[in-house]
């Protein structure tokens, strides 16, 4: 009789073991979770090859008698690199002049500064931003258009000559690129432009001259697309 309870007591020992090995299996390996690799500077685009757009510059002129003035301009970029580069400036534009020579001031005409520059510009690459600084000088080819209604005062004291000379000019500027795709890319600048010509007025056998300053803030905005 013991021998058959132990035999009993042992079946059922066993029968637990085996049970519990089958609800409780061993738990797996935990794997490791790959690792995911962030992308190189997401956020720039810059933009190569050669783009052209539409712009507009605001011309401001220090002087109390030159108007303020919008020019339409085309611009051209081609892909920003940071350091030292040649550049080329020109920014022409015209301002109408006031003037109390033929008694009151009057409006009298029409100044036109068409400056040639060469100078030196530095560029910053920041993601998809580049900044830039530049300072150019050369000459300004002007010259002066008399308003009609002026002439037209001055008719009993033909011939009537009006022009501008050859004058020095220089110009300050400062500007920022924004890459909005590999295609697309917008500019702001501002500038100070500098530049004082000689305006002669003959009329009657007599001649009048004086200095007329040009010189000018200018703020400019654009647009280009990447042709290629």
């Amino acid at each position: 009789m013991t021998r058959h309870l132990r035999l009993v007591l042992v079946l059922i020992v066993c029968g637990a073991g085996v049970a519990q090995a089958q609800q409780d299996p061993p738990a797996p390996a935990t794997a490791e979770a790959p690792k995911i690799q962030a992308p190189d500077n997401p956020t720039r685009r810059l933009l190569g090859g050669l783009a052209i757009g539409p712009g507009l510059d605001v011309v401001v002129p220090t002087s109390g008698r030159a108007s303020v003035a919008a020019v339409p301009r085309l611009s051209i970029r081609f892909a920003s690199r940071e350091g030292w580069s040649p550049t080329i400036g020109f920014g022409w534009f015209d301002t109408g002049i006031e003037g109390d020579q033929f008694g009151g001031t009057r409006r009298i005409g029409t100044l036109q500064i068409r400056p040639v520059m060469l100078g030196a510009r530095y560029t910053w690459v920041r993601d998809a931003f580049s900044y830039d600084v530049a300072g150019t000088t050369g000459w300004s080819f002007s010259d002066f258009d008399l308003d009609g209604d002026v002439a037209q005062t001055l008719r009993g004291q033909e011939p009537i000559r009006a022009e501008a000379d050859t004058s020095l000019a220089w110009k300050l500027q400062g500007g920022v690129w924004y890459d909005y795709t590999d295609r697309v890319a917008f500019r702001g600048t501002v500038a100070f432009f500098r530049c004082a010509p000689e305006i002669t007025l003959t009329y009657g056998g007599q001649s009048r001259r004086f200095s007329q300053s040009a010189s000018a803030v200018q703020l400019g905005a654009s647009v280009v697309y990447r042709i290629f």
